[in-house]
């Protein structure tokens, strides 16, 4: 409950400041509270994987802190790091709500994610509950939707922007999406 108040209330002082996605040289004070989360869920397959022209010297880097930093970038890029972002999809409607389809909270995920023929079994997805209306939660949101880069990851064998881009439009745009924010955050990168 600490760090769900501590995430609200980062993205409150966010709304109120205006504060945007602009990089700079760090990242803006108070926009993000789980690094340590995020760290925690990160897997070997994710650190493994070949992130290619989104980070080109990745083999010489701190593989832990780029996967923390682009999460971040990602989850700047979907929700500007508001965990009750929402937008409505063009994808018909949800078979678990029986409404359009949204993409929810930090990582935009969607409760029709919980009967994904590919998610449905992963134990983080599993906490994701339409009757609680949970998927806004930001450690739910973090825990599923790093649970679904990592299967997309090890089921694809492919590099993160084609594992990724399928199910997150700013990573396969992530030149437009993420690539200020990373080369401003990481720029060990390039």
């Amino acid at each position: 409950m600490k760090n769900f108040l501590r995430s609200t209330m980062c993205a409150i002082v966010l709304f109120t400041i205006g504060c945007t996605t602009t990089p700079t040289k760090q990242l803006p004070q108070g926009t993000w509270a789980e690094s340590a989360f995020v760290m925690e869920h990160i897997t070997e397959a994710m650190l493994a994987a070949n992130p290619g022209p989104i980070c080109p010297r990745y083999a010489a880097i701190d593989r832990l802190h780029f996967w923390d930093v682009f999460i971040k970038a990602i989850v700047s890029a979907e929700s500007s790091f508001n965990p009750e972002s929402y937008m409505t999809e063009n994808q018909g409607i949800d078979r678990v709500t029986g409404s359009l389809t949204k993409s929810e909270g930090y990582l935009h995920l969607s409760y029709k994610d919980t009967i994904h023929q590919y998610y449905k079994d992963l134990p983080a997805v599993q906490e994701i509950s339409w009757p609680k209306r949970n998927i806004r939660d930001p450690h739910i949101n973090l825990a599923a939707g790093l649970a679904i880069m990592d299967e997309r990851i090890r089921r694809t064998g492919v590099d993160v922007t084609n594992a990724l881009g399928p199910y997150w439009s700013t990573v396969a745009k992530w030149p437009q999406k993420l690539g200020a924010n990373l080369k401003a955050w990481i720029p060990e990168c390039y």
